[in-house]
């Protein structure tokens, strides 16, 4: 088959997929004639110019004419700019909350999700991973409906936390609440810093356990930072090890 531009065969396909003709050929245009020849499995020329007249529709001589580009029902070259001008990102408060390690770009997603498809259509992913493209397609302002699967556990134990276990309104308060139990956490993190004597918080331990089955450990060094002397390393003393 000859080589066509994009203009030709996006039109021949659009027909094609539309089956407003059976054949899109243009009196006197060879390629798109052999274009039709080639998506349809036919060689009748007669069949063909009867069929399609290239006086009679206004588009497909604009088209040949190099004036415009028949547009699709979605319209490729709007996302195609559209994507240029992004710069994608996968960070947001919703995908920040896990580290699975394929999370794509949600901005790049929405757009391929408002440009590619239309409210109320189906939305699958195959592929699923962190799940952004099921989650971004059923936010309100989208209305998809989202269908995903994977071979992996993770991305569906990801996508029903965040969709059935984060709450659409009192994170204030749901927040507060975990700051609280993790301020009554703090003193387990306290350490006394022997160059100073002040207190530092605790950011590492190495710790070795001899025999698994029992509760007895040896604290090897305790990494931790001073207000005054700054990121230091220390041997446990009798309160780490109360403490620990």
């Amino acid at each position: 088959m000859q080589n066509f531009n994009i203009k030709e065969r996006s039109y021949a396909m659009y027909l094609k997929n539309k089956q407003q003709v059976n054949i899109p050929v243009i009196k006197n245009n060879a390629k798109l004639y052999s274009l039709s020849s080639a998506l349809f499995n036919t060689s009748s020329s007669k069949k063909i110019r009867d069929i399609f007249n290239i006086r009679n529709n206004s588009k497909l001589y604009q088209l040949i004419k190099k004036q415009e580009i028949y547009k699709l029902e979605y319209n490729l070259i709007n996302l195609k700019n559209e994507l240029k001008k992004l710069t994608p990102t996968s960070k947001n408060p919703i995908y920040d909350t896990h580290l699975y390690w394929s999370q794509k770009s949600f901005n790049v997603i929405d757009s391929l999700i408002s440009n590619l498809s239309s409210e109320g259509d189906i939305i699958f992913d195959p592929f699923m991973g962190s799940g952004v493209t099921i989650l971004e397609s059923i936010k309100d302002k989208y209305n998809r409906c989202g269908i995903g699967c994977d071979i992996n556990e993770m991305p569906k134990f990801i996508v029903n936390s965040i969709v059935n276990n984060i709450p659409k309104s009192d994170l204030n308060t749901i927040f507060k609440n975990f700051n609280t139990k993790l301020a009554e956490l703090e003193k387990y993190y306290e350490t006394k810093c022997p160059k100073c004597n002040k207190t530092g918080r605790i950011t590492k331990i190495v710790f070795d356990k001899p025999v698994r089955t029992e509760n007895k450990f040896i604290l090897k060094a305790i990494s931790y930072t001073c207000l005054n002397c700054g990121k230091q390393i220390k041997t446990a003393d009798l309160n780490d090890y109360e403490k620990f």
